[in-house]
Order: structure tokens, then C-alpha cells, then sequence
């Protein structure tokens, strides 16, 4: 599955925008490699695959906001070793019950 796609969000610099679903999508896609996935591997990924920002701690940031998002609307869980997973339908439904906090 390639993250490659004509409904990727572009900023007016060139670059694509992350989006919480890209990030969820750039997880599940990882995980098939690895049961966690850090930021690094993020990082690495979306330099690879997509016209991203070249500043490495302005795209660190990106993805840390956006992956905080797709915390919040249940679509991944964070380790508290900064990494990622795909959640589970018990976790999201949590989400959708409770919020996250």
C-alpha cells in the first residue's frame, strides 16, 4: 500500500500536509514490519514516500501533532515511549465514550 495519493493535502511550498489519517495510514502500514512504531521510523517514511518538509524538526513536529490527533480520535495508541500502534476497537470505542485525555 503506497501513501502516494492525488487526495494528499499540498501546502503552498510543495509539500504535503500531514493529516491524522496519513499518519494512521503510515502505521499500519509500518506495523506489518514492526509491533511499535517511534517517530524515527515515522520520520523516515514520510521522507521517503512524500514530498514532505525538508526541515527534519519542523516535520518532527508535524507528525507529533498530528499523531497526537489521531490519539484523540482513537485511531492509534502512543506508548509511553513515544511509540505508535493501531488501536483497537475497545480503545475507540473508549475514545468515542470517554474523550481522551
Amino acid at each position: 500500500m503506497s501513501v502516494r495519493s492525488s487526495s494528499t493535502p499540498r501546502a503552498s511550498s510543495g509539500h504535503c500536509s500531514l493529516t491524522a489519517k496519513l499518519v494512521r495510514d503510515a502505521v499500519k502500514e509500518l506495523e506489518k514490519r514492526r509491533q511499535r512504531v517511534p517517530l524515527s521510523l515515522l520520520l523516515t517514511h514520510f521522507q521517503q514516500r512524500l514530498p514532505v518538509q525538508r526541515n527534519v524538526e519542523l516535520l518532527k513536529h508535524e507528525i507529533l501533532e498530528q499523531a497526537t490527533k489521531a490519539v484523540k480520535l482513537g485511531y492509534l495508541r502512543q506508548f509511553a515511549d513515544g511509540s505508535y500502534c493501531l488501536s483497537t476497537l475497545r480503545w475507540q470505542a473508549t475514545v468515542e465514550e470517554f474523550g481522551w485525555d
